[in-house]
């Protein structure tokens, strides 16, 4: 993980109440956030059958699909169905220590086949009454397993929602995922799949994200 002292401005100051639980419910973040919840996951047989997640934001009646790779499916389901101790854990004790109090998780837009997250920390009041937050970002299985431990809430900004999501009272079957948030696994046999089917206008679609990744 790694740390990131200066929080956007899209986290609103709160005030400091040192007999609140470790867990805050109250909502640290502006109106161009919106909670969000991992509901399920699905996972694919084929080369090019998906890894999938499907996240759920009630107040937008939208559901995000998220493609991930398979190490990364394997990984959340450790750590959700063992309950295995995961980094974020570990985090949350050396805050504890530290005294800073657990607000909420962000979830970031994907890049190069993956999707990270920030778990947003508030620092105590100083003697001069000032608040600080403190950010660590850390990959997306960490990030579900903190909310199943503790029970804290998830957001994404609505712009990036919107990107990604379908309605929940859609009747199509297929949805749009951006290229930039497919697993490199995926891709590749996603292009070796269309250059068989001699789709070559999709597979350079493909190829060209691929190499974008490599360069």
């Amino acid at each position: 993980m790694e740390a990131h002292p200066h929080l956007p401005p899209a986290l609103t100051s709160a005030p400091w109440d040192a007999n609140q639980d470790k867990l805050m419910t109250m909502d640290y973040y502006d109106d161009t956030y919106t909670e969000i919840r991992f509901v399920a996951a699905s996972q694919g047989s084929g080369k090019t059958d998906i890894c999938m997640l499907l996240f759920s934001a009630p107040q937008m009646q939208q559901r995000m699909p998220v493609v991930v790779s398979r190490s990364t499916y394997k990984q959340i389901m450790k750590l959700l169905n063992e309950r295995s101790a995961s980094v974020c854990s570990l985090a949350l004790r050396l805050a504890d220590r530290l005294i800073l109090r657990l607000v909420g998780i962000r979830l970031l837009p994907p890049k190069n086949g993956e999707m990270k997250a920030l778990i947003d920390f508030l620092t105590p009041a100083s003697l001069t009454g000032e608040r600080k937050f403190i950010s660590l970002s850390c990959d997306l299985p960490e990030a579900l397993a903190l909310v199943n431990e503790t029970g804290c809430r998830l957001h994404i900004k609505i712009s990036l929602l919107a990107a990604m999501a379908i309605s929940d009272d859609t009747k199509e079957t297929g949805f749009r995922c951006p290229l930039g948030s497919l697993p490199d696994e995926f891709l590749q046999a996603s292009m070796e799949e269309a250059v068989a089917n001699e789709n070559y206008e999709l597979a350079s679609l493909f190829r060209d994200e691929i190499n974008h990744r490599l360069s």
